[in-house]
C-alpha cells in the first residue's frame, strides 16, 4: 500500500513540477520521503504519522483545485519557522528537519529569548517544548497568541506526555496541535511544511 502511494504522491509531484505549482512540487516532495521513511521502517507508523499523512495528502489535492489566478501568484514558499526548546540535541533535530523541506528555521534555548524574538519578527509557524525549564510552551504560547503580529500564528508543540490533559491545555492556550516526543523528523517536517503553507489559523471566538 506505502508503495503504491508513493508512486501516485511521486507522479503528482512530477505534474505539479512540470505545471509550475511550486507549492505541490515541494509538498509532494516532502510527503514521498516521509512514506519512502515509513516503507524502511514500518515500526514508525502510528496514529500520529497516519493522521499527518491524512491532513498532507488532503491538503496537497486542494493546491491542484485553486483557481488558475491563485496558480499563477504561486512563487513557491519562503517561510520562517521559530524553534523553542531548551534541550539542545532535540533543538537542532527539529531544526535539521526542517531544513530537509526547506524550511528556514531560526532556534533558541529560551522561551523568554522566543517571545521577544517573535515580538520583533513574523515567523510562519512556532513549535515549542511544552516541557522546559521556566516559562514552558504552554504558557508560551498563550503569551504569542497575545500579540498581535501572531495571533493566528500555527502553534505546534513537542511533549512527553500527549494524554488528553495535556492536550486540553495546549487547545485552551491556543496552540494547534501536539506532537510527542520521540517525534519522527519527516512527521513534524511535513506537518510544519503544510501549516505553513495554510498560513494563518481560526481562532477561538
Amino acid at each position: 500500500m506505502l508503495q503504491e502511494l508513493a508512486r501516485k504522491i511521486h507522479a503528482l509531484g512530477g505534474y505539479a513540477g512540470l505545471s509550475g505549482l511550486t507549492r505541490g512540487f515541494t509538498l509532494a516532495a516532502a510527503i514521498e520521503i516521509l512514506v519512502q521513511e515509513l516503507r524502511e521502517k514500518p515500526e514508525l507508523i502510528c496514529a500520529s504519522v497516519v493522521g499527518t499523512l491524512d491532513q498532507a495528502i488532503d491538503f496537497l489535492g486542494a493546491l491542484f483545485q485553486r483557481k488558475s489566478e491563485e496558480i499563477d501568484r504561486d512563487t513557491g514558499l519562503s517561510a520562517c519557522v521559530l524553534v523553542v526548546d531548551n534541550e539542545r540535541v532535540q533543538r537542532n533535530a527539529v531544526k535539521q528537519s526542517l531544513e530537509r523541506v526547506h524550511l528556514k528555521a531560526v532556534s533558541v534555548d529560551d522561551a523568554l529569548v522566543g517571545m521577544r524574538l517573535a515580538n520583533e519578527n513574523d515567523f510562519e509557524v512556532v513549535i515549542a517544548d511544552v516541557e522546559m525549564i521556566g516559562m514552558g510552551g504552554i504558557d508560551l504560547c498563550a503569551k504569542l497568541r497575545a500579540m498581535p503580529n501572531h495571533a493566528r500564528t500555527p502553534i505546534l508543540l513537542l511533549t512527553a506526555s500527549a494524554n488528553l490533559q495535556n492536550r486540553a491545555q495546549v487547545e485552551l492556550a491556543g496552540g494547534n496541535d501536539l506532537i510527542a516526543k520521540p517525534f519522527h523528523g519527516m512527521e513534524l517536517a511535513v506537518k510544519t511544511l503544510v501549516f505553513a503553507m495554510k498560513g494563518p489559523v481560526e481562532t477561538a471566538a
